[in-house]
């Protein structure tokens, strides 16, 4: 099992990771503390450090076959796509 990074749609990034921990795969997504300010007053929320992309451990052969609606189109390509089709190559 190798670790694979899952591009998102905008701001599913916990979706994606409920419905993919439902289908068995073990996931990781990144969090990190921002003040805001709501209504006058200060709050502290949890927000992805990477911003549409989580991580989950599964076999290839698996990932290739993953379906979820959280994830944005083309995450399922080999690894080696996704790499070039996000990155801007």
């Amino acid at each position: 099992m190798t670790w694979h990074l899952i591009y998102t749609k905008p701001r599913k990034e916990s979706l994606a990771l409920q419905k993919l921990s439902e289908q068995g795969l073990m996931g990781y997504l990144p969090m990190q503390p921002i003040e805001i300010i709501r209504w006058g007053q200060r709050q502290v929320i949890q927000e992805p450090i990477f911003m549409r992309y989580l991580f989950i451990k599964a076999d290839d052969y698996f990932f290739n076959a993953l379906a979820c609606d959280s994830i944005a189109p083309g995450s399922e390509s080999s690894s080696a796509d996704r790499g070039k089709q996000y990155a801007g190559g």
